[in-house]
């Protein structure tokens, strides 16, 4: 991923390095904590340093902010639309409110 910020993380500094537009990244610093790559529409990723100097990484994608949209029919009636998703708790409130009137 070409651009793909990775912070290193020190005794005391964070340091920033870019992937190049291979997805490549030289890091001159030999003694860190952690690093963490991050990247717009994936799940950041920390690793602790170990006994590698070269990672091959893969980053997962994550989950769409927003709400997801289902294919199924909204009800429209006069100036109100209905969400099918909440339409067996339209009915409980409904029913709660005749109980309360009795």
């Amino acid at each position: 991923m070409a651009g793909a910020p990775i912070y290193i993380y020190d005794e005391a500094k964070v340091h920033k390095y870019l992937t190049d537009e291979n997805g490549i990244a030289e890091i001159k610093i030999e003694k860190y904590d952690s690093l963490r790559i991050t990247y717009v529409g994936y799940n950041p990723l920390t690793i602790t340093k170990g006994e590698e100097n070269n990672y091959r990484i893969r980053l997962n994608p994550s989950e769409p902010i927003g709400v997801k949209l289902t294919n199924e029919k909204w009800t429209i009636r006069g100036q109100k639309i209905f969400d099918p998703r909440f339409k067996k708790q339209r009915y409980k409130n409904a029913y709660r409110k005749k109980t309360a009137d009795a």
